[in-house]
């Protein structure tokens, strides 16, 4: 994880801000692709157990993660284009406490 904030601009992990969380995989890939191609650097992130239970994404979410400096950037692009629909887990129906 050391070099995961370098390659997003920084040296620091608390630099490191968490712009949405979704449901799937799938609608954090398509905000993720919309931040770089607006040339913004981003990461995805889910407690997925390296991807081999990917129903617990239904649980705790895919994590769309940037450089503290882009978050508002972020947030404006993604509110922006529209990428910002799908909720996050604990807001789904049935996900409920």
């Amino acid at each position: 994880m050391s070099n995961l904030p370098k390659a997003l601009g920084s040296s620091n992990p608390e630099a490191l801000v968490t712009v949405k969380t979704y449901a799937t995989e799938v609608a954090a890939e398509v905000a993720a692709s919309c931040l770089e191609a607006n040339g913004i650097a981003c990461m995805l992130s889910a407690d997925d157990c390296g991807g081999m239970l990917s129903a617990m994404d239904n649980y705790s979410g895919v994590k769309l993660t940037v450089a503290a400096n882009d978050a508002e950037s972020a947030r404006q692009i993604l509110s922006r284009e529209g990428v910002t629909q799908q909720d996050s887990p604990e807001n789904e129906p049935g996900n409920r406490a």
